[in-house]
C-alpha cells in the first residue's frame, strides 16, 4: 500500500500508518512511499519519482509486494495550495456542509466550531469526528456525507484547472 500524505479516515493497520506517516510530514514534503530497509525498518520516501524508482528496483529483484492500493489525500497533493482549492473547501465549503447537514444555527457558531478543532487537528474529517464524539454537535457527524457534500458542492472547475 503506497500513502500519499495522510487520508483522515483508514481503519485498523491502515490508519496506524497513515498516522505515522503523517506524523513525520515536515513543512510542505509529501510522503509518497514507505518501504522496509535491509534492516526490515520502514524508509519513507518523499519523492514521487523516487517511491517509482524504488518499486521498479523491488519488482526487478523480485523483492517487491505487489500494490493493492494507492490513496491520495486530496489536499494540496495533486494540485499547487496556491490554487486555493482547500480554503474554499475546507472554509466556504465545510461551513456549509455544517449548517445544512448538521444544524448549526448561524455560520458564525460554525465557523468558531470550527476553526477550534482545526487549529487541534489541521482536518475538517478530524475535527468535526472529534467534535462529534465530544457531543458538540447538533446533530449526529457521518465521515461519508461530508465526502459527498465536497464532491457535491466544491467548485473544482474555479480552482483546478488542468
Amino acid at each position: 500500500l503506497i500513502f500519499c500524505s495522510w487520508l483522515g479516515s483508514l481503519s485498523g493497520i491502515r490508519r496506524r500508518s497513515a498516522e505515522f506517516l503523517s506524523s513525520r510530514r515536515m513543512g510542505d514534503q509529501r510522503i509518497f512511499g514507505m518501504f522496509p530497509d535491509s534492516d526490515g525498518k520502514n524508509q519513507i520516501i518523499f519523492d514521487p519519482s523516487q517511491a517509482a524508482s524504488k518499486m521498479r528496483q523491488e519488482k526487478e529483484a523480485g523483492t517487491g509486494v505487489p500494490v493493492d492500493g494507492i490513496i491520495f489525500d486530496l489536499d494540496d497533493t495533486l494540485y499547487p495550495q496556491s490554487s486555493g482549492f482547500s480554503d474554499h473547501r475546507n472554509r466556504e465549503v465545510a461551513i456549509n456542509f455544517m449548517c445544512e447537514k448538521l444544524g448549526f444555527e448561524s455560520r458564525q457558531a460554525a465557523i468558531d466550531l470550527r476553526n477550534e478543532y482545526f487549529r487541534k487537528y489541521h482536518s475538517t474529517l478530524k475535527g468535526l469526528t472529534v467534535a462529534g464524539q465530544e457531543g458538540k454537535l447538533p446533530k449526529p457527524f457521518r465521515e461519508e456525507d461530508l465526502g459527498d457534500y465536497f464532491t457535491e458542492n466544491c467548485n473544482f472547475e474555479k480552482f483546478l484547472k488542468p
